[in-house]
């Protein structure tokens, strides 16, 4: 059921992450491990691997020159 709703807000584009959160732990986050994340993933909702090798690539975020950083960070 969790899979469902996951998959209806994904194929919608109505979010572009999730974010979980719980009472305690470790319990329900193992779940979504264990059950949600490979469920999704059978489903081709989820992706298994990511195409880059930093989440930097991956997003397609330009790296920022030295020059930037020192001047504006």
């Amino acid at each position: 059921e969790v899979g469902d709703h996951m998959e209806e807000w994904i194929e919608a584009e109505a979010c572009d992450g999730f974010a979980a959160a719980t009472t305690h732990t470790p319990g329900p986050y193992e779940d979504v491990v264990r059950i949600t994340v490979p469920e999704l993933h059978h489903r081709g909702v989820l992706r298994e691997r990511y195409t880059g090798e930093t989440l930097r690539v991956t997003l397609g975020v330009a790296r920022p020159d030295a020059v930037d950083v020192v001047h504006h960070g």
